[in-house]
């Protein structure tokens, strides 16, 4: 925080505790998530270190394909640990989410839970790295 980098705040949000809606607001106005939060909202809940460990798309998660392609080269992927994708989300293109999936920062990711039809699409695509478990893909 004494640099003024935008992380500062972050880490130090996640180690209050539960947030309150004041703190997600903050957090949602903070461009501290880079090219993540353009795609989803982060679990906001579950930071680790100031950083998210999940993305969750549910009904207002519109985002463009040109987005998603931009994904596997931000930085904070690699602290991205799950993956939620409703029944209300504008799911990503199949191929956009497989790129993120297969992307070496994707390291930490070990679960992607979908529709089962999306997951059927998806597991072809990845099946080298992840398998279907229930409703999800986990890793292999």
């Amino acid at each position: 925080m004494e640099r003024e980098h935008p992380r500062g705040e972050l880490i130090a949000l996640a180690c209050k505790g539960p947030l309150a809606d004041t703190d997600r607001k903050k957090l949602g106005q903070t461009n501290a998530f880079g090219g993540i939060a353009a795609v989803a909202n982060c679990g906001y809940d579950e930071l680790v270190r100031g950083l998210p460990v999940t993305i969750e798309l549910g009904y207002a998660s519109h985002v463009s394909s040109m987005a998603w392609r931009h994904v596997p080269h931000y930085p904070l992927l690699a602290a991205i640990e799950a993956i939620t994708i409703d029944e209300t989300a504008d799911a990503p293109i199949v191929d956009d989410l497989a790129r993120v999936l297969v992307a070496p920062r994707a390291r930490r990711l070990a679960k992607v839970s979908a529709p089962p039809d999306y997951l059927a699409s998806l597991a072809p695509l990845v099946v080298d790295r992840f398998r279907i478990k229930g409703k999800a893909l986990v890793r292999a």
